[in-house]
């Protein structure tokens, strides 16, 4: 699939599933080119449309229902995604707030989020679908037709 990111506004609330049309015979010109997109492609796509340079978004799967490693997002991420206008929207969706943790490696001990001097003191569970749709839904990546 081919994504071209772009400046764009709309709900990313609903919706049927994402599928987008392979244009893998397409051609065309771009001044960048991002393979990939994941959350570091997508997001690399976002800042970059953003600041108003075309870009071209390649991912070799139809959508985004797939099993994802990564669906925890941190404090210092979430920091950065609230710089980016994009934490409001994650908090809008069902997801899971992890204010401690205990870890079992060596000596047992328990993590405590909420003591962190941040807005985000908790680590944000949110299946990786759903971030990655709100950048295609919201206001970065629309399919080539």
């Amino acid at each position: 699939m081919i994504m071209h990111a772009e400046e764009r506004e709309q709900s990313e609330q609903g919706g049927a599933p994402i599928e987008l049309e392979s244009t893998a015979t397409r051609k065309g010109h771009t001044t960048c080119c991002i393979v990939g997109a994941g959350p570091a492609g997508a997001v690399l796509a976002f800042l970059l449309a953003r600041q108003g340079i075309p870009v071209v978004l390649l991912e070799a799967q139809k959508d985004f229902a797939r099993a994802f490693r990564g669906d925890t997002l941190h404090p210092s991420v979430m920091e950065i995604l609230d710089e980016m206008g994009l934490a409001g929207r994650l908090l809008d969706l069902p997801r899971t707030k992890l204010h401690r943790a205990r870890v079992a490696v060596g000596p047992p001990m328990t993590l405590d989020f909420s003591r962190l001097h941040t807005t985000f003191p908790y680590i944000t569970v949110i299946a990786q679908e759903r971030f990655l749709t709100i950048l295609y839904r919201g206001r970065v990546i629309t399919a080539l037709k």
